[in-house]
């Protein structure tokens, strides 16, 4: 990320005193899900200590979203059916939709969470298809890829409106809209967020060059998919809302031949049929979405 745009960044949003922070308890559920042997029961009784975090997760598990065969009734079981990668993917869904609870004027959090949820799906999806080795990590990355627009909605408003109006005045892009008003845009919020977060650095760089695929130099198939991924939720009306003067379809076309020359599997991959399956899934996105609110205070 350049080192100019983070200054400038921790100078306009560090000092905000309720800028979000990931809730104690995901903290220690990590901490305890990369211990060398982690514990379920202990996992398990922690995130019971959170009624809200359990019934979501429990709504959530059970969401044709989550695809299993038989009604899951405890954290344990969830644990011990799908695994710490997708359980701990589970926690982040839940905490972040209830650290962002709030509308902003101009962004709806339903919108914002049916286009990351999408997001995340989607990436998995072509992270299967690619063979890539870490379809969780696939998965965590489109979740948080916009995150950053969000934080601008919510502490940046007066500044956002202006961004909204150039983009629907010039035509213009989140990006080019938010580099032209701010001096940075989204991506780079988003990869400050996650680093101060401490969060892995490959999703730091994978939401600051989701926008620029061809600069990323760390992960670059992993932001490529993501990126596909966004393109293809944005062809399908999986937006906030905001009609951004991006071309989507030329776009998917230039990504997917991008990503098809270095990613030979790929090429195997029919584009259409593949948009079309996705186009299966966007009812389980939104069944997501209200799993989640189910117990929204």
């Amino acid at each position: 990320m350049d080192v100019e745009k983070f200054k400038l960044i921790d100078e306009t949003l560090g000092q905000i005193e309720d800028l979000p922070t990931l809730p104690h308890i995901v903290v220690q559920l990590l901490d305890k899900m990369h211990q060398p042997t982690p514990q379920i029961e202990e996992l398990a009784d922690l995130i019971m200590t959170d009624q809200v975090l359990t019934t979501q997760m429990i709504n959530l598990v059970n969401s044709a979203f989550w695809g299993l065969n038989r009604e899951v009734t405890s954290i344990r079981e969830s644990i011990v059916y799908l695994g710490l990668r997708q359980v701990e993917n589970l926690i982040y869904s839940v905490s972040l939709t209830n650290t962002f609870e709030q509308d902003a004027p101009l962004l709806k959090r339903v919108l914002f969470w049916e286009h990351s949820f999408g997001v995340a799906l989607c990436s998995r999806l072509i992270a299967q298809r690619l063979k890539y080795p870490d379809e969780e990590m696939a998965y965590l990355a489109g979740l948080l890829h916009d995150i950053g627009e969000v934080i601008l909605a919510l502490y940046l408003y007066p500044s956002f409106e202006k961004v909204v109006e150039k983009i629907v005045a010039d035509e213009a892009t989140f990006c080019e809209a938010e580099n032209a008003l701010l001096g940075f845009d989204h991506t780079d919020v988003g990869a400050w967020l996650v680093s101060r977060w401490q969060l892995p650095p490959g999703l730091s760089s994978v939401i600051a060059h989701h926008h620029d695929i061809k600069s990323a130099t760390e992960e670059p198939l992993l932001v490529g998919m993501v990126r596909m991924a966004d393109l293809i939720c944005l062809y399908h009306k999986l937006d906030f809302g905001i009609t951004e003067g991006e071309q989507v379809v030329p776009e998917i076309l230039a990504t997917w031949q991008y990503l098809g020359k270095t990613y030979p599997e790929l090429r195997k991959l029919k584009m259409r049929p593949f948009l079309e399956e996705f186009n299966q899934q966007i009812e389980l996105v939104k069944g997501m979405v209200r799993a989640v609110y189910t117990v929204d205070a």
